[in-house]
């Protein structure tokens, strides 16, 4: 049963990756508002039409996009 379970957690390893791979790699992919930093290390919360919290975030989101 084990080896199910294993090989099972092993393919949603494999389809997150490369869902993550692709979500970074899509050309043109342009962030929307949602109410926290889009910035993966952060997730503080922001108002109105902000993406980052501040400028740090954005930098630090550009940096580890490229």
């Amino acid at each position: 049963m084990a080896d199910v379970i294993d090989i099972a957690q092993e393919i949603e390893e494999l389809a997150l990756a490369t869902a993550i791979r692709s979500r970074k790699a899509a050309p043109g992919l342009k962030l929307q508002p949602a109410g926290i930093c889009q910035n993966e290390n952060c997730g503080e919360d922001v108002t109105g039409d902000r993406l980052f919290c501040n400028r740090a975030c954005a930098d630090e989101y550009e940096e580890t996009k490229r």
